[in-house]
């Protein structure tokens, strides 16, 4: 049942460039998280294992939709004039908060198993 999210997110990735591009920033992380808390939801409560596949699929559409969004508006959020002090500030908190991440990740990996 894996074998859906790459299949799924190869179809959708290109199409959800247009409705990001129509819609805001905040919109499409909202949109983006509603996607995934529905998939989480969907494996809490069911207990047919065909509805993974509409897993994979609103899986598929929310981390598509955020892998695009999620740095773009970080990047905006920044206040900063000076485009080059903008420009390494960014780097700055994305690697940071990149490496917290896969700390955690990494963490919950070895707890999981």
């Amino acid at each position: 049942m894996d074998a859906f999210y790459p299949f799924f997110k190869l179809i959708f990735e290109p199409i959800l460039v247009f409705y990001i591009d129509s819609k805001s920033k905040k919109t499409c992380l909202i949109t983006g998280n509603f996607c995934i808390f529905l998939s989480i939801l969907i494996i809490i409560l069911t207990k047919n294992p065909y509805w993974l596949i509409a897993v994979n699929l609103f899986m598929a559409i929310g981390f598509a939709i955020k892998d695009q969004v999620e740095s773009t508006f970080a990047y905006s959020l920044i206040t900063e004039k000076n485009e080059k002090k903008k420009r390494d500030l960014f780097l700055k908190i994305d690697g940071k908060s990149t490496s917290k991440y896969h700390i955690f990740s990494s963490i919950s990996s070895l707890i999981a198993s």
